[in-house]
């Protein structure tokens, strides 16, 4: 176990491909708060997220962890996050981080990436950052379902979509480099297709 403070030893690895996707920073075990801005190092630079809610609802939802298995999440572990475009040279505090786009879309995630030092928070915003609405989508079933954050069921998704899943920290970093290559998955009724982004090639046609 990293204790609060300490720096893993080595980067995190994308356990199919042996891929490095994360460079170790500072662990920490304290609480996420909304308006948290965290860092992650995917590179020889720094990218930033921030905390969206601490409370989001999963009706039924998975973790797709380390090696993409399937596990129940843990109730009021639930965290919505945004990972901004922006690369920088340093881990210092963005100043305009409200006028960037988000890279990817809105991830629901639990502490991992703090507890285990890929995420380090760095700052904290008063006024959080919202770029709702979003929605996510649920691929369990044949027919395709969306719910927003708060585990309601909607009739269509609105918003920039993600996936309705707990994603470990790992999936999220595969999830940014797919993105920085331009080769960006998502669910089917994100507004990314055919701007950067394309459906994921199990969901097409569903």
């Amino acid at each position: 176990m990293i204790k609060s403070g300490e720096v893993p030893e080595q980067w995190a690895i994308n356990p199919k491909t042996g891929e490095r996707l994360l460079a170790p920073l500072r662990a920490s075990r304290k609480k996420l708060r909304v308006g948290d801005v965290f860092a992650m190092c995917p590179g020889d630079f720094y990218l930033f997220g921030t905390v969206v809610r601490t409370d989001v609802s999963l009706e039924g939802g998975v973790v797709v962890g380390p090696e993409w298995r399937e596990m129940v999440p843990q109730p009021g572990d639930s965290n919505l996050l945004y990972v901004f475009e922006g690369k920088s040279p340093t881990i210092a505090m963005p100043a305009d981080l409200r006028d960037r786009s988000l890279l990817i879309p809105p991830e629901i995630t639990n502490r991992q990436g703090w507890l285990r030092g890929y995420f380090e928070t760095i700052g904290h915003l008063d006024r959080p950052i919202d770029h709702g609405p979003h929605s996510f989508c649920d691929t369990r079933r044949i027919v395709l379902r969306y719910y927003d954050e708060a585990g309601t069921r909607l009739a269509e998704p609105h918003g920039d979509v993600g996936m309705y899943y707990l994603s470990a920290f790992e999936l999220i970093a595969v999830n940014v480099h797919r993105a920085l290559r331009g080769e960006l998955l998502v669910p089917p009724g994100s507004p990314r297709i055919g701007h950067g982004a394309q459906v994921y090639p199990a969901l097409a046609g569903r």
